[in-house]
């Protein structure tokens, strides 16, 4: 068991330096990139493997797991959220679910495309729908400490919008 976590944590940690690399990624960021991608992938397996969660549920909780720590990191690092979501969400886009789709449509096997499509379908929504949340909530908190930078000056520019001449 040990052996296959080693085994998984280190080629998704290959896969997102590979993908930080080809998205252009900054040099000094790319190692926390590769974290974040490899924990996505840990937490879309296990769940998977061990909880026995179905492929769209393991891609929403793995997608909430990347979307959570890209916010943490964007706000840590100064940098934008997409320089993280982006890299980490590779390895769990169903592009094999895409594959098979296509390849069960091009076979006339409309009950395995029809099946396929939807899974497919379902994960893609759930990846969205956890960076809904994740982003939601993250907009939530900083709401109410970002007013107290702005609030002063955009009273005296709203009023001078106002103002009759």
């Amino acid at each position: 068991m040990i052996a296959l976590f080693l085994y998984h944590a280190f080629f998704s940690l290959t896969v997102g330096f590979f993908c930080a690399y080809v998205f252009e990624v900054p040099k000094r960021m790319i190692f926390q990139v590769s974290l974040i991608g490899m924990f996505g992938w840990l937490t879309y397996y296990f769940t998977q493997v061990l909880a026995g969660s179905t492929p769209v549920w393991s891609s929403y909780w793995a997608s909430l797991v990347i979307a959570a720590m890209s916010q943490w990191a964007a706000n840590r690092f100064h940098q934008p959220v997409t320089l993280f979501f982006i890299p980490g969400f590779i390895p769990i886009v169903p592009g094999g679910g895409l594959y098979r789709t296509a390849l069960y449509l091009f076979q006339r096997d409309f009950d395995l495309f029809s099946s396929q499509l939807l899974e497919t379908f379902m994960s893609t929504v759930a990846i969205g729908l956890a960076i809904f949340t994740v982003s939601s909530i993250s907009y939530l908190g900083n709401r109410t400490t970002s007013a107290k930078y702005i609030r002063r000056d955009n009273r005296k520019r709203v009023r001078a919008l106002f103002r009759k001449h």
